[in-house]
Order: C-alpha cells, then sequence, then structure tokens
C-alpha cells in the first residue's frame, strides 16, 4: 500500500483530483484499485465514482459481477454507474476483434462520466505484469521505440487524464493485498481462454520468460522506463527542430499547409528528422495512429530525392506530401487539392507520385503497370488517387467513346472482391488511369505534347 501511494504521489498532482472515475470489471485488479483508491481518499479527498461495464459475452456469470460490484459500492458508500453493450456486435460494426470492440467501449464509458465532473481523472488497474505482456505483444506485432515505452503512469487520451497507480506492484502483489484486506473478488472465465491473443501472452509467453529469468517482469518494465525517458528527450529535441524548421504557408496560420526547407530538413539527423515528419503528419490530422514506418519511409525517400521538380505522394488521413524544388511541403487534401470534395476518397494503401519528365527521357520511361507517362495539357485540374463509385465512366479510345468502369472490370474479368481495391487516378473530370490496367487514351503522349508527366503508383496491397 505505502508503495502505491509513494508512486501516485510521485506521478500524479493528487492534491488536484477532484473525481476519479474507476474502471471495476469486480475482477482481483479492479478490487485492489478500488480499494486502494478508497483508503487514499480521506488522504487526499476526492470523490470515487465506479463504472462497471457489462459486455454482453458471459450472461448470468456477467450478471453476477454487476451485482457483485454494485453490492461493493453500496456497502461503501461509493457512487456507481454501469454501462451495458453487445461487444460481439460492436466488434463486427466496428471492424475489431471483440478485445479490440470491448477495450473501446469500456474507455468510451470511462471518458463519457469523466467529461461531466470537474477535475476528474479515469483510474484503470493496470499492473506491472501487464506492462510486460503490453510491450511483449508489441514487439511481437511490430514496434518502434515508441510502442516499447508500453503504458505511462499517467496519460491524455480524449482530453482525459488517465492514471495506472498500480503500474509499480506486480499480480502477485496484489493478491496479496486483497489477502490481508479480506477481500473477495469475481473470477472471468475469459481471461483463460487463448483464444483472445492477449490471453496467449499471459498464459504461455511471460511465464516461458520467467523460466529463463524469474525478474523478467522487472527487467520488461525497466525497458519500457528507459524507452520512455529517451522517448521524452526525443521529443524535446524533435519540439525544438519542428519549431526552427516547419512553417504554416498561410499568412494567418490557420492553413492546413505545412513546408520546410529540404536542405535543412535533410541536414537534421535520421532520427530528429523521422520524428519531425511523424509531427507534422499528426498536427494536420490530429492522429499519427496508423502512420506506418513504410509511411515515413516514403516520406524520407521524397525528401531526399534528387529531383528538383514536383513530386508528391498521398497518405492515410487524406495528407499529401510533395517537394517543389528546394521546398517539402505536406498538406491535408482539402487545401492540396482543388477539385470537388465529394470524390476524394482516401486510398489508404496506396501513393501517388507525381514528376515532370523531360521529353528527352521518353524512351527510358519503365514500362510496367504502375507506372505511366501522361500529357500535362490534357489533365484538368490537379490529380488524386480515389477508388471506384458508382457511375464511373472510362474513356475507352481517342475519339472520347466511353465505356462504365463496371462494365470495363467484367470484360477484363476482375473479380468482384477486387474492383473496389483497385485505385483509380482521377483528375477533376474523368478517370485518368485504371491502375494495373487501362490509361485514358487521351492523355496519351503524343509528338504534339509540350510538357510529360511520369505517374508511379505504389501499394502494399
Amino acid at each position: 500500500m505505502h508503495e502505491i501511494q509513494q508512486y501516485m504521489e510521485q506521478w500524479n498532482r493528487m492534491d488536484k483530483i477532484k473525481h476519479i472515475v474507476v474502471g471495476v470489471s469486480g475482477g482481483a485488479d479492479s478490487m485492489c484499485l478500488l480499494e486502494v483508491l478508497n483508503r487514499l481518499s480521506r488522504k487526499w479527498n476526492y470523490e470515487i465514482i465506479v463504472v462497471h461495464v457489462h459486455h454482453g459475452i458471459r450472461g448470468e456469470r456477467a450478471d453476477s459481477d454487476q451485482q457483485f460490484v454494485e453490492q461493493f459500492c453500496r456497502e461503501r458508500k461509493l457512487s456507481f454507474r454501469v454501462f451495458q453493450a453487445d461487444v460481439p456486435a460492436l466488434s463486427k460494426e466496428w471492424g475489431m476483434t471483440v478485445e479490440e470492440a470491448g477495450r473501446t467501449f469500456r474507455y468510451q464509458c470511462f471518458f463519457q462520466v469523466a467529461r461531466t465532473l470537474p477535475d476528474s481523472v479515469v483510474a484503470v488497474a493496470h499492473h506491472s505484469d501487464d506492462q510486460a505482456e503490453t510491450v511483449l505483444f508489441r514487439l511481437a506485432r511490430g514496434t518502434g521505440l515508441r510502442g516499447l515505452c508500453g503504458m505511462t503512469p499517467v496519460s491524455e487520451q480524449d482530453g482525459v487524464t488517465v492514471i495506472r497507480p498500480l503500474l509499480c506492484i506486480d499480480r502477485s502483489r496484489v493478491e496479496e493485498l486483497l489477502a490481508s484486506w479480506g477481500m473477495s473478488y469475481c473470477q472471468d472465465e475469459t481471461n483463460a481462454s487463448e483464444a483472445y491473443r492477449r490471453n496467449y501472452v499471459r498464459h504461455t509467453l511471460l511465464p516461458q520468460m520467467k523460466v529463463l529469468n524469474e525478474q523478467a517482469v522487472r527487467h520488461i518494465n525497466e525497458l519500457a522506463q528507459q524507452s520512455a525517458e529517451v522517448m521524452d528527450y526525443l521529443s524535446s529535441e524533435t519540439e525544438q527542430a519542428y519549431e526552427r524548421l516547419v512553417k504554416r504557408k498561410d499568412a494567418k496560420d490557420t492553413s492546413n499547409v505545412l513546408t520546410a526547407s529540404r536542405q535543412a530538413l535533410a541536414a537534421c539527423h535520421e532520427v530528429i528528422r523521422s520524428e519531425v515528419l511523424r509531427r507534422m503528419i499528426t498536427e494536420l490530422c490530429g492522429s499519427g495512429k496508423d502512420i506506418t514506418r513504410q509511411h515515413i519511409g516514403m516520406l524520407h525517400s521524397l525528401l531526399l530525392s534528387v529531383e528538383n521538380g514536383t513530386k508528391y505522394y498521398d497518405f492515410p488521413y487524406g495528407i499529401r506530401a510533395g517537394i517543389s524544388y528546394d521546398t517539402f511541403w505536406m498538406a491535408s487534401k482539402e487545401e492540396a487539392l482543388t477539385g470537388k470534395d465529394d470524390v476524394h476518397a482516401d486510398v489508404t494503401q496506396s501513393w501517388l507520385s507525381v514528376q515532370e519528365r523531360s521529353r528527352g527521357d521518353f524512351h527510358n520511361f519503365p514500362k510496367n503497370n504502375y507506372t505511366k507517362i501522361i500529357d500535362y495539357a490534357t489533365i484538368k485540374g490537379d490529380l488524386f488517387l480515389r477508388y471506384k463509385k458508382p457511375g464511373d465512366k472510362l474513356v475507352i479510345d481517342r475519339q472520347g467513346h466511353k465505356k462504365s468502369l463496371s462494365r470495363f472490370f467484367i470484360d477484363e474479368k476482375v473479380p468482384e472482391p477486387l474492383r473496389q481495391r483497385i485505385p483509380l487516378v482521377c483528375d477533376e473530370e474523368q478517370i485518368i488511369w485504371v491502375v494495373g490496367y487501362r490509361l485514358n487514351p487521351l492523355c496519351y503522349v503524343t509528338q504534339s505534347t509540350k510538357r510529360v508527366y511520369e505517374l508511379v503508383v505504389q501499394t502494399d496491397q
């Protein structure tokens, strides 16, 4: 108990907190957290609001857990709120695993309550074994230094502060505390099922790590802490570089266009440069969740390319990044494009490169399904990537005759499931290129062509 109090004093400004929303399932971890916070409430004078989430999965057992937590709160005169949902149905609706949907719904409930209370935080019951599981899970799935930081004692999520007071103790210590207080708790049988990926890490992988070294959990937690300290330093260096290098294009400072000197940005250490690029994306779209190392690698390639003309790529979240001579720029698509917004659909697994070429290089252009050359004069407005939409038509000859895109896919024997996944390069008026299949004949380079542009689409589908 004393170590938890010290940990909370170290990481959380407890004297500023007036309300703590506690997620309580009824299991050992959350019951331990609730009792700790209840005992310390006399010291720091905050109010506890218990939130229990019924996932609609375990039938009568889940009903019993809810009743257990509600009775516990009634005996201690603690505020109690319950939320219920059909999480398996939500997982299908949201396109997530049941685990992910359950976690997402739980946090939505916690945050909903916290936002109604002044000076509030959300408390969750992660302990050091959970931290080790998180780091191992991320390592197996693929992560960088940021992922190795694991969970932090305090974090901000969707504008709400989340605290984790039990990160300083392990599961065995949780059980010792409950036993010393004579407290019972609920057993969730799904925690033993290895049908859930996280349980495999918990019941198989982490125990094997402990066979190698009984201090494995402590060492993994130390690695997470060291990684967090490195990331904190890196964030400070990145902030300084960002303020020095990145400018907003619009004088009113409200434009979603960011620019930087290619030479100055390229001169940064690669690690700092990567963080600056990631920060630019985050500033424009508010999230970097789906930005991978591959995306950052593409940005490095773009920034460091030897071309001096204009070249750009499209990225997730409707972000476009490009170079124009000595300037590297990044923009949200509504700023980068001038066409109609309703035809701009993100193609998050493909990138479009647009680059002016010399007529003298005409015979040296690569000949493949993902590289085409076009007559720039035939383009109306800007180019962008999207997927198929109802009513699409494709020009099929130099006379301008058209065929529905659906009919074209049928004639080409493209399987139905693939038709919605084939990128289309379009301008404001027409389809320029069905990537991997056909280029609009009106865009062919001819003897009268004055400006030649090379289009390259790269995809990881």
